[in-house]
């Protein structure tokens, strides 16, 4: 392992902060899940509160196959909540998308929030995207952003291939660019995003 490919592996590990134990999800949410998408595998499932301070929330990764001849994989995420009998069913999903070209996906439940963590190691450049939703109102809606590039290719570095660190707060509007003059930051107007609205370049 070279030392950029070392450097690049702890970028990564250090970015996505993925403290959540992963859990063994109770039959009878595999079954709801099954039942609802068929022939789709479930992974990385997380639990925490998102919908009230004590609930057992459960968010999960759930990959499926396009059709029925073809083997590229699409994606979607779901988060379950349990009703008033204590049963799960499903609070919300995002609509399916592809995961061509993304190295890793991952999902963690902290402060009433779910975060998105999605990686994508590009030939010189990786690129690490951490999305947080939050329930506002009746749903999940997304209201933070942070990207951040880290150049590993072998070629010397350049202007195009500079590193960047860019933080969205979509409550405020404010976006912080490291590509800008350190401290200045710009206030815009940003469209309202709910979680079934997402998919990874959505804020593109």
């Amino acid at each position: 392992m070279n030392v950029r490919t070392l450097l690049f592996t702890l970028f990564l590990a250090s970015f996505i902060n993925t403290s959540n134990a992963k859990i063994e999800v109770p039959d009878n949410v595999i079954r709801l899940i099954n039942n609802s998408f068929p022939q789709c595998d479930l992974s990385t499932p997380v639990t925490g509160s998102l919908y009230g301070e004590s609930s057992s929330d459960i968010a999960v990764v759930v990959g499926c196959k396009s059709s029925k001849n073809d083997y590229s994989s699409l994606q979607l995420i779901l988060v379950l909540t349990k009703d008033s009998d204590g049963k799960y069913f499903i609070a919300s999903k995002t609509g399916k998308f592809d995961t061509d070209g993304i190295y890793d996906l991952s999902l963690e439940i902290k402060k009433n929030s779910l975060f998105i963590h999605i990686s994508i190691p590009g030939s010189q450049t990786a690129i690490v995207t951490n999305y947080q939703f939050k329930k506002i109102g009746k749903d999940l809606t997304l209201i933070g952003m942070e990207t951040q590039s880290y150049y590993h290719g072998d070629a010397p570095q350049d202007k195009s291939t500079e590193d960047f660190h860019i933080s969205t707060n979509y409550l405020t509007g404010v976006v912080l660019d490291s590509r800008h003059k350190a401290g200045k930051s710009k206030k815009v107007r940003l469209k309202k995003i709910q979680f079934q609205e997402f998919f990874p370049g959505i804020e593109s």
